[in-house]
Formats: C-alpha cells, sequence, structure tokens
C-alpha cells in the first residue's frame, strides 16, 4: 500500500528478515500461493508464486509476459507482497528462465498475534464486496490480490471512473473462504495494470482500510 492506515503498526527488518517469516515463506512454497511483485518505477504488477528458496534468495516463476520483460529486467526497488508482510531488494534478477528476488529488508504491517496467526488464511479464495455509490445498488464482488491490516488490493477486468484514487466505499465486506472477516469503509489509493499468475492482462486496485471492523 502506498499509504500507511491509520493505528496501523509497521516493523521494520534488515537482510536477515527472511528468517523471521520462514514459516509463512515454507507456506507459500509449499501451496504454490499468490504473491505479488511490484516496482514504483514500473507502471504495472504482476502475480506470482515461489517455486523455490535458498536461504534469502526466492526464485519466482516468470508470469511477465515477453514484450515486458525488458522493462522489469532495468529497473530497481522491488517489493514482493506477502500477507501482512513486504520484502523488498534493489534488482530484480533472471536465471535465464524464471526471477531470482534477493530478500534484502522487509516490513511486516501486522498489528497484533492475531493477525501474523491468520495470515496464511488470507492467502486464497479472499473476496471483497462493495456497492456502487452512485446507484446505490450495483454490487461488485471482486477477488483479493493482496490483504494486510491496513488495506488490501484486489483485481479487476479494466479500469473506470467508479475506481479512481480517493473514491470512497462504504458498506464493503471483505471475505476469506466465504467468511466474512471484515465490514466498513475504504479509500482507494492507486489504480494500475496487473498481471495475473497466468498472465493475463488486468489491473490492480489499491485500497486503505479507513473505519472497518473485524469480525
Amino acid at each position: 500500500m502506498s499509504k500507511k492506515a491509520s493505528g496501523e503498526k509497521v516493523a521494520e527488518y534488515g537482510d536477515g528478515a527472511w528468517q523471521h517469516f520462514q514459516p509463512l515463506i515454507s507456506y507459500l512454497i509449499q501451496h504454490k500461493a499468490s504473491v505479488v511483485v511490484s516496482c514504483s518505477d514500473l507502471d504495472f504488477s504482476f502475480a506470482t508464486y515461489i517455486l523455490a528458496q535458498e536461504d534469502a534468495v526466492l526464485t519466482l516463476k516468470n508470469t511477465v509476459p515477453l514484450d515486458h520483460i525488458h522493462e522489469v529486467i532495468y529497473r530497481q526497488k522491488f517489493q514482493l507482497a506477502l500477507p501482512d508482510i513486504q520484502f523488498y531488494t534493489d534488482h530484480l534478477n533472471g536465471n535465464g528462465v524464471d526471477f531470482l528476488f534477493k530478500i534484502e529488508g522487509g516490513k511486516s504491517f501486522a498489528s497484533s498475534r492475531k493477525s501474523e496467526r491468520s495470515s496464511t488464511e488470507s492467502l486464497t479464495d479472499a473476496t471483497v464486496e462493495y456497492t456502487n455509490p452512485f446507484d446505490g445498488r450495483t454490487v461488485y464482488r471482486k477477488k483479493i490480490v493482496t490483504l494486510s491490516e491496513g488495506g488490501l488490493s484486489f483485481e479487476t477486468n479494466a479500469p473506470s471512473l467508479l475506481l479512481y484514487p480517493a473514491q470512497d466505499f462504504e458498506g464493503v465486506k471483505v471475505r476469506v473462504g466465504g467468511k466474512l472477516i471484515r465490514e466498513g469503509n475504504i479509500q482507494l489509493v492507486y489504480c494500475k495494470k496487473y498481471f495475473d499468475a497466468l498472465s493475463r492482462e488486468k489491473y490492480q486496485v489499491g485500497a486503505m482500510f479507513v473505519g472497518t471492523k473485524e469480525k
């Protein structure tokens, strides 16, 4: 998220960041759970999954379309978003087939032990529901891409005038595995191009929680 939600606690980690979150990394590898790579100088983000790990180096499946690979290789300062955690590295290298992400630091956005324990529960089958604020009737249900204590992002097939930064949505519902885990308001922060784990072009919309309550 590009903004920190009110009350959200952020813990910083250095070179050994990966060691603090080894159980979660192992879970992600075992279940081929989706993670998201982004860069402030790149006009798109992409979903991928971790193929293997050798200490601080993660091998990520290359899901970027061929005609966009060069844009990734020549950028700096990448972030890897996991549930409630963000790792970062200066360069995203390659091994000829896939990407190599060397974890050089990280941040944890979890504000409690409860949220840390629930991180792995937020990896699959997570959706957000919101209502069109202009007609008050049309309900949208979108797949969540990233989810943390402070906010979320979701995917959509195409941008729209409804999904612009600073747009507010009330009565939003967040569900994981069909269970309602959070309800309240969100404010949109960004909307940018996004390639999903199957290399399909979509858009990722980021939002921060504003007065939402956990269930």
